[in-house]
């Protein structure tokens, strides 16, 4: 699994670092921004319009998997988004902690979209890292 971790480090080819950390409220409007932040990273990547796509889908998908930190409540959506030639990391997480649901479908589109996901926990924290490269899922 390629991503980014809190300390900014990177597996993806290149060793990138996280170039955007971006924190919003966690709704609708912290995911407009999300997605606009999402675009310019993968436009930057040199990924293509069509993975541009599935990266600001990612990033929607990423926020519904928190239903019970949802808008509101005071949660913050938490994202690092790291760029490699061709290939944009990004690592999800909300605070206060809260466990992601991963039997729904927005986890399915996570796993469908991009190329690797990966669910981390550390330090009792849990988050979902997804990568998007140039290449079209199958």
């Amino acid at each position: 699994m390629s991503g980014t971790t809190r300390d900014g480090s990177s597996d993806l080819p290149g060793g990138a670092v996280a170039a955007v950390s971006l924190q919003v409220p966690l709704g609708p409007a912290g995911v407009r921004v999300a997605r606009a932040a999402i675009t310019s990273e993968a436009a930057a990547a040199g990924l293509t319009v069509d993975r541009i796509d599935d990266a600001r889908q990612i990033v929607a998908e990423l926020a519904a998997l928190w239903p019970t930190a949802s808008e509101g409540t005071g949660s913050t959506l938490h994202l690092d988004i790291s760029t490699a030639p061709g290939q944009l990391g990004v690592d999800a997480s909300v605070t206060p902690p809260a466990e992601p649901d991963l039997s729904s479908f927005a986890w399915t589109l996570i796993e469908e979209l991009g190329e690797r996901s990966e669910v981390r926990v550390a330090g009792g924290a849990t988050s979902v890292a997804a990568v998007i490269g140039t290449s079209v899922p199958p």
